[in-house]
């Protein structure tokens, strides 16, 4: 028997969910509640508002990246790069589930700013980590991020009209540029 879920995590689980089969505009708190199987009240008791949910949706986020990353590193072969190459193959992009929620997150952030403060603070922390242990020139590392945060952003957006397959050759011409940076080192 599979041990149950707290109800924080389950809520979060539904609003998740709200969002990535109906999108962010139909993330509201009776839907969640409804897809939690929890009352609007008990939603309430674990986040008091919409944008406390939001809020935790966003460290969660941020947690399941910094763990791809962790985990990429782990793979990756040790070399000048290895963080910087992790950080661009953790990216939400490479997965549609985590994909879908940033961008709902993103969609929020134009109501609430401030959601996006512990977002701005984990990519300082990853860039800063990534270019102290990165032996090639930080505006390379700085260049090759802002290639992926911009093609990620596009796709957020909905302004890109690349397919999969693009997107995929986009990121392996970027993991190629950084090879033949490191090559020279």
């Amino acid at each position: 028997m599979r041990p149950r879920k707290n109800a924080r995590e389950a809520i979060l689980d539904a609003a998740e969910t709200v969002v990535i089969e109906k999108g962010a505009a139909h993330l509201t708190l009776d839907a969640v509640s409804e897809k939690a199987g929890v009352s609007k009240g008990g939603l309430l008791y674990h986040f008091g508002t919409k944008s406390a949910l939001l809020s935790a949706m966003m460290s969660r986020l941020l947690a399941a990246i910094d763990q791809r990353i962790k985990t990429q590193i782990s793979k990756l072969p040790e070399t000048p790069a290895r963080k910087l190459k992790a950080n661009i193959l953790a990216s939400p992009l490479q997965d549609r589930r985590t994909e879908k929620i940033a961008s709902a997150l993103l969609a929020a952030a134009a109501h609430d700013p401030l959601l996006m403060e512990p977002a701005r603070k984990f990519r300082t922390r990853m860039f800063d980590d990534f270019t102290i242990d990165c032996e090639l020139p930080t505006a390379f590392a700085a260049v090759m991020t802002l290639a992926m945060e911009g093609l990620m952003l596009a796709e957020l957006l909905g302004l890109s009209s690349s397919d999969t397959r693009e997107r995929r050759a986009i990121v392996d011409e970027i993991m190629r540029l950084i090879d033949v940076e490191e090559a020279r080192k």
